[in-house]
């Protein structure tokens, strides 16, 4: 498959699929990378979430995507294949994709003695340039990173827009893929 080969080139092989909806055809798999990328992190990325054709944000257009977490320490790894899983099945439920920009939640503590309360859909900016776009026979298909984020910071990502929040992201220290990282400093 063109999507596994596309997620193996940069993270290596795929150790695991992870059983996150035992006794359901959910329409795609959750599959788990085990020490990539270069910090030691580990990243789950949803499979064949793609082959559904969802609503784009823009009037008329679809919008083929995966979707993708990286943490660099794991709290509970069955907690972050079903965060993926919740999302993937709620924009297979509704029709509507989750482009970048999007602010999923708040949904109150993602993990145990965490800030991070929402996921912030964002291009995978850790990973090599171009990795955001996989391709495969039908076309291009978005690989949405879910950057977990505090309710300040879900906040101003709706009021002030994602170009405004991803510059202040940008302009921080924050550790990303740390689930445990202190939220922003959100200005005024």
């Amino acid at each position: 498959m063109a999507l596994i080969s596309h997620y193996e080139a940069v993270l290596g092989p795929h150790r695991a699929h992870v059983n996150w909806d035992e006794g359901r055809d959910p329409g795609f798999d959750v599959v788990q990378f085990a020490d990539e990328p270069r910090w030691g992190g580990v990243t789950y990325a949803t499979v064949g979430l793609s082959r559904h054709a969802l609503r784009s944000h823009v009037p008329g257009a679809e919008l083929r995507q995966e979707l993708l977490m990286t943490v660099s320490t794991v709290p509970d790894p069955d907690n972050i294949a079903t965060l993926l899983a919740q999302v993937g099945r709620e924009a297979l439920e509704s029709g509507c994709g989750v482009p970048r920009g999007t602010v999923v939640g708040p949904y109150g503590p993602l993990f145990p003695g965490s800030e991070m309360e929402a996921l912030y859909v964002a291009a995978p900016v850790y990973l090599p340039e171009g990795f955001e776009t996989a391709r495969d026979q039908s076309g291009d298909i978005f690989v949405g990173w879910m950057v977990p984020i505090s309710h300040r910071e879900a906040h101003f990502a709706r009021g002030k827009g994602w170009r405004a929040f991803e510059q202040l992201l940008s302009s921080s220290e924050a550790f990303l893929t740390d689930p445990f990282r202190r939220g922003l400093d959100i200005p005024g």
